[in-house]
Formats: structure tokens, C-alpha cells, sequence
């Protein structure tokens, strides 16, 4: 069994209700989704237990310096409580997303042959350019919000919701996801990864797995097979 938290990353509310999930629900196993190789982030925790936020961790290139990404944290950031949530209940935490050293390996051959992102954004239409851009900004103009940001804010960030508002999310992103048809090469790579890393957990034995990750990725995760 795993259950699924999606998040808006540095979300405080979100931290909020992922807290009160995590307690209810008692995981064996924490999968977060950040690049499976900053997991030596975890080590050093365990290792330094008054480490304090705000940090950011740097991943780059050592043959190509100019190849590299930021990680920020902070101390409400949904990922720095799930890390400490399992670290203090001595429970396993794994980084699940897509190693850095692939991305931007895939970053380099994509920006050899654009062509391909190009011949797809010709085929949309603008309403569905727009939407592909910014898919919650649909849900939030029908709640009569002209910036998705803030609609979001205002129904999961700034009020209490119980742990039940995480099916809601997926349930939400899923018909979003749906209506949306389209996704780039680097989420859908990255989401089988993610997949990959959750299936491994459950052959390692794990059988109350939760799983942290953005909001977006939950109805991709939500199917294994």
C-alpha cells in the first residue's frame, strides 16, 4: 500500500496537512521527490541533527559547471518536514525524482533537436497553449481568480484542511491532467522514475509507503502498472 501527498512545494499550509498525514497513517518508508542523487543530503542530517534552514543544496556538472540547479529549503517546505518526520521516528526516507546527472543529460541532447517541442506547440491552438501553460489557472478563473498562484494559496495554503484534502488533489489533477492530453518529455521521464522508485520500495518490502511529491504528479504515480 502507499498513499500519495500532493504538495505545493514551500507550501506551508501543505506542510500543515502532510504533518497531520503522515501521523495518521504511520508510513514504514518516506519517498520524496527530489533528485534520487542529493540523498547524501540525508546522511549529513542524520549526522548533524541542529542543521538549521534556510539551505540550498547545489547539484551541478563537474565537467560542465554551467550544467547545474539549485534546491532550495526551508523550514515549512513540505520535503524538510517529511525528511525530518522520518528521521525522528527512524523511519527510511529515499529521494525518488530523476537523478540531476540524467536531466541534464536529456537537457543537452533536447536542446540539440528542439524541433520536436516546436512541431507540438504548432498543433495546439492558443486556448490550449494556455492551458497546457498554466492548467490551474482554469480551475481558478472558474473560482473567479485571474491568478492560479493565489487561488491555490486561498484553498490550500491559508486555511486548515484535515488529510482528506489529498484525494481531493488528486482526484482535482487528475480530470486537469485529463482534459490537458499533453506533457512534456522531461515530467513524463522524470514520473517514470518515480514509478520505478516506488515499485522498488515495494519489493524491498515496504507496505505503508508515503509518498511526497508535487501536486501535479500524484495521478501519474497513482498507477503502477
Amino acid at each position: 500500500m502507499f498513499h500519495l501527498f500532493g504538495i505545493r512545494h514551500h507550501g506551508s499550509g501543505s506542510t500543515r496537512s502532510l504533518l497531520q498525514a503522515l501521523s495518521a497513517c504511520q508510513p514504514d518508508c518516506i519517498l520524496i521527490e527530489t533528485p534520487a542523487d542529493a540523498e547524501g543530503l540525508l546522511k549529513h542530517l542524520e549526522e548533524n541533527p541542529t542543521f538549521r534552514t534556510p539551505v540550498a543544496m547545489l547539484i551541478y556538472d563537474p565537467k560542465n559547471i554551467s550544467r547545474a540547479s539549485y534546491l532550495p529549503l526551508a523550514e515549512f517546505s513540505p520535503e524538510w518536514q517529511a525528511i525530518h518526520f522520518g528521521l525522528q521516528q527512524k523511519i527510511p526516507v529515499r529521494f525518488i525524482d530523476l537523478p540531476m546527472g540524467l536531466g541534464f543529460a536529456f537537457d543537452a541532447a533536447e536542446r540539440e533537436n528542439q524541433q520536436a517541442s516546436l512541431d507540438l506547440a504548432e498543433k495546439l491552438s492558443p486556448e490550449e497553449r494556455q492551458f497546457h501553460h498554466d492548467p490551474m489557472g482554469a480551475l481558478a478563473q472558474l473560482a473567479g481568480y485571474s491568478d492560479s498562484e493565489r487561488w491555490w494559496e486561498v484553498m490550500f495554503e491559508s486555511v486548515e484542511n484535515q488529510v482528506e484534502i489529498f484525494a481531493a488533489i488528486l482526484e482535482m489533477v487528475t480530470a486537469l491532467r485529463q482534459a490537458a492530453a499533453h506533457e512534456t518529455a522531461e515530467t513524463l521521464r522524470r514520473e517514470a522514475f518515480m514509478r520505478q522508485t516506488i515499485r522498488q520500495a515495494q519489493k524491498d518490502g515496504f507496505q505503508n509507503i508515503a509518498v511526497v511529491c508535487g501536486a501535479w504528479h500524484t495521478p501519474a504515480l497513482n498507477d503502477l502498472s
